[in-house]
């Protein structure tokens, strides 16, 4: 098991060991001593799955304090964008954005840790996307960022959306409300 270290401060690529042969693939997604090792926060306290059809783009959504988590994200069927801002005000990668391809095909996994805002567009066909948590969902304490804040240029100009991503407030709505 390999860790990337990402422009994103305390965020990692994650290339998993993998085992294949004419029978399948083996993939081996955590071993606690590498994760101890880059120090990843591992008290993870729910893991959920999300399928998804082409186009759709979940997020970008963070937790506010004090139910902020950290995330562990990879995809078992499919490809997705995933997209990455880092809302700490205090961190020297603040608002620094990165996109990353992940897919069944690759096997990538992330780790973003809490205060990163996320969210993912799905390129291919569907795709099956896992992600652990470090705290359990509060929706109380849950924030969505419009996609359009961003300067990434998404791969469709009307992805499909939920309606809470489609009301969701724009990038410096959010810096003014939530942060000083």
């Amino acid at each position: 098991m390999r860790f990337e270290k990402l422009e994103i401060v305390q965020s990692f690529l994650i290339y998993p060991n993998v085992l294949q042969d004419e029978r399948g693939v083996f993939v081996k997604t955590f071993e606690i001593n590498e994760y101890l090792k880059n120090h990843v926060q591992l008290d993870f306290a729910e893991e959920y799955y999300s399928y998804s059809k082409q186009k759709v783009l979940r997020g970008i959504h963070v937790q506010l304090d004090p139910c902020a988590a950290g995330k562990l994200i990879y995809c078992i069927q499919g490809e997705i964008l995933d997209f990455s801002i880092d809302l700490r005000q205090d961190s020297k990668s603040y608002l620094t954005e990165q996109v990353l391809s992940l897919s069944a095909e690759n096997k990538l996994m992330l780790y973003i840790p809490p205060h990163v805002g996320h969210g993912f567009y799905t390129v291919s066909q569907d795709a099956i996307v896992v992600c652990k948590a470090t705290k359990s969902y509060a929706p109380d304490y849950e924030k969505a960022i419009h996609w359009s804040s961003f300067q990434f240029p998404w791969p469709d100009a009307s992805p499909i959306v939920s309606s809470k991503d489609r009301q969701a407030m724009m990038l410096k709505e959010f810096i003014s409300m939530y942060q000083t």
